[in-house]
């Protein structure tokens, strides 16, 4: 699914879950990639927020993270992992990696933590 246009804030939710569902019925996938990209302040960390809040909605475990951290973006770790029950979300923060490091780093099958 690519999407390339503006949303509105109000239709993130609506978005999140479309992503949601999207992927989950990719029968026989155990694993996915989405990637976010774009300018810093255009959204992408609030829109992971959304994914989380819907995702968690169908795996309660993920809401056991502390409320402040939920989605935050991990720019100066480059990478938060949420544990539940069914789901393990990798939220990932290239954006001060260079190109060629990240392709490398998402060009593997699994990525190890």
């Amino acid at each position: 699914m690519l999407m390339d246009k503006v949303v509105a804030r109000a239709e993130l939710p609506q978005v999140a879950q479309t992503l949601i569902d999207t992927i989950s019925h990719d029968e026989g996938a155990q694993e996915w990639c989405v990637g976010l990209s774009g300018e810093l302040g255009t959204g992408k960390t609030t829109l992971f927020q959304e994914f989380l809040l819907a995702l968690s909605q169908k795996d309660s475990e993920l809401k056991r993270a502390p409320a402040e951290a939920q989605g935050q973006s991990p720019t100066y770790v480059y990478l938060k992992v949420y544990e539940g029950a069914e789901y393990s979300v990798w939220h990932v923060d290239a954006y001060r990696l260079a190109q060629k490091i990240w392709q490398e780093i998402f060009a593997t099958k699994t990525l190890k933590h």
